[in-house]
């Protein structure tokens, strides 16, 4: 306001003026945050030399959330194992402790807990720090449907955890997951894990610990999703069994097995089956010298274009039914060199490859194949092969290995 307007407003009884001096406020405004600093980092100090934790950014429970419960107090432990989910709520909240008469107990999960509840409430699941993981984890969250958020503290207790095969099979909602934290060394299977995860778009496992893991089978099947998955970190040394392990990840467009060793694995079947948008994978890491069975390891593949399998170590391998079946646009495929010598069946082997216009098979080793059923099947592309290396004698099925092989015009035998 204008000093004249001030004046006159200021202006008191006989036309005397009233000026009236307003100190500026004491600038504690700015001494707040740095003492409320100097608390915080007190506090925190006093609770790192303690050992006590803090998780500030966790969730709170619902007051009366273990009324939801079946649950079991061991005193001598001091536990409280829940043993089953009656509720209906939508957001979930597990702590890591409850006080019960004055008394603190570490919640412990159950495996069984949620089976035989209503599995189509719950849409969001936290389970808080400090709360422990059973041993047998086995299907603990299967089911929740439509569970689209599931968080976890990161001082969850996994150390004992041996088994979580099925652990988030068909949680059909869930989007993201984050299992970085997971201490998992005594873990042995991670067999059907995601299974049915159709919306599972990110998954961070980064610093799991795999290295006791012997079977992978049917660990990211039908994630519909998912489209890229990095897995570089993974420790597969001592996995045998890969059998379907991205089956029907149809929307998987970027796959990183980079520093795989397979050394021990024994089956590749469906490995990759109806990875619909991969267009090309890098699969020279892995170590095949094991592998008896790779039937249908990369078969109805959509969008694969280009496939370098040519080091593959195949002298073991006694199925490769399909191995490569209805790969619709793959136009090149080297075998040459392959070492089959313990090969029974190559039935369907490129059956419907429609667009597979060469495939050297130079030095094909396939005394011991008994079927060649449907080998070629609908190659209509195909329009010369080289049998000169085949050895047939134990052959006993080879019908309709060149049907509908339309653009065939020479065949070196």
């Amino acid at each position: 306001m204008p000093f004249a307007e001030c004046c006159d407003v200021c202006r008191g009884r006989g036309g005397k003026m009233r000026i009236t001096i307003i100190e500026p406020p004491c600038p504690r405004i700015f001494l707040i945050p740095f003492q409320n600093l100097f608390v915080l980092t007190a506090v925190l100090l006093l609770l790192m030399l303690t050992g006590m934790k803090v998780h500030p950014e966790e969730p709170v429970p619902d007051a009366d959330w273990l009324e939801d419960f079946e649950y079991t107090l061991n005193d001598t432990a001091g536990t409280i194992t829940l043993s089953h989910y009656m509720g209906t709520r939508e957001n979930l909240v597990i702590p890591g402790s409850v006080e019960i008469e004055g008394r603190q107990y570490q919640t412990v999960l159950y495996k069984n807990m949620f089976l035989g509840c209503d599995k189509t409430t719950i849409r969001t699941l936290c389970i808080a720090s400090d709360v422990k993981s059973p041993d047998d984890s086995e299907g603990l969250f299967r089911g929740l449907s439509m569970m689209d958020t599931l968080t976890f503290g990161p001082d969850l207790d996994t150390s004992n955890v041996t088994n979580i095969e099925y652990l988030f099979d068909s949680c059909k909602s869930l989007k993201q997951l984050d299992l970085s934290m997971w201490d998992t060394g005594g873990v042995t299977s991670l067999n059907y894990l995601f299974r049915y995860c159709q919306c599972l778009e990110e998954v961070n496992l980064d610093g799991l610990d795999t290295s006791n893991v012997t079977a992978m089978s049917h660990m990211f099947a039908y994630c519909d999703g998912v489209r890229r998955l990095d897995l570089s970190g993974l420790e597969t040394c001592n996995v045998t069994d890969f059998t379907a392990m991205f089956i029907s990840c149809y929307v998987l467009e970027n796959l990183n097995l980079s520093g795989w060793d397979t050394h021990s694995a024994t089956t590749f079947h469906f490995f990759m089956t109806r990875c619909d948008a991969l267009e090309e994978v890098d699969v020279s890491m892995l170590d095949t010298s094991n592998v008896t069975d790779f039937s249908s390891m990369f078969s109805a593949m959509a969008s694969l274009k280009r496939l370098d399998v040519s080091m593959f170590d195949v002298s073991k391998g006694e199925n490769f039914n399909s191995m490569f079946a209805r790969d619709k646009v793959l136009e090149e495929l080297n075998l040459s060199g392959w070492q089959m010598a313990n090969a029974k069946d190559i039935a369907r082997m490129f059956q419907e490859d429609e667009m597979l216009k060469t495939v050297d098979l130079t030095g094909f080793e396939t005394s011991g194949v008994t079927k060649l059923t449907s080998m070629f099947w609908q190659c209509k592309a195909t329009d010369h092969l080289d049998f000169s290396s085949f050895n047939t004698a134990n052959v006993i099925d080879m019908s309709s290995m060149f049907y509908q092989c339309k653009s065939l015009s020479s065949l070196d035998l």
